[in-house]
């Protein structure tokens, strides 16, 4: 996978995030709806958000090992140099000042920005499930005091 593969699923991933989450926050309230109604959007919203955070994860732990793959061509690039001595500090030093490592540095940054999105929103759906979780036992709970 190259740096330009994950711009493209992170642009993919972008857009995909941006529709689900137009989809989603409808129906994260729990206003003006009914039990049946908040319990069968539950499962496919969690499913769809679910199956992003994956992906993101996956583009994330890629973007890193593009990252530690560019620090690590700058470092060796820089200790080859045959015009000049340079230290493994001074070479670590210059490989910060990479572009390409730069460049990849700033992706990644980007993927964990999107990844802490879908996250938070993923977190909102599960404390919703377990809001609904709550709501249907205390319903249950009520219901087995009435006489048939």
């Amino acid at each position: 996978m190259t740096l330009n593969d994950i711009e493209n699923q992170l642009n993919k991933l972008n857009e995909e995030f941006d529709e689900i989450f137009e989809e989603v926050i409808p129906h994260i309230s729990l206003d003006d709806m009914t039990l049946k109604e908040a319990l069968q959007s539950q499962l496919p919203m969690q499913l769809r958000m679910e199956s992003l955070s994956k992906k993101a994860n996956y583009l994330c732990d890629n973007a890193e090992v593009m990252v530690d793959d560019a620090y690590g061509k700058a470092v060796k690039s820089e200790m080859s140099d045959n015009y000049r001595s340079v230290g493994i500090a001074e070479a670590r030093l210059y490989a910060n000042a990479n572009t390409d490592y730069k460049h990849a540095k700033r992706i990644h940054i980007q993927v964990k920005r999107i990844r802490d999105e879908i996250k938070g929103c993923l977190d909102v759906i599960h404390s919703r499930k377990y809001t609904l979780h709550n709501l249907t036992s205390a319903i249950v709970s009520d219901s087995e005091l009435k006489v048939l």
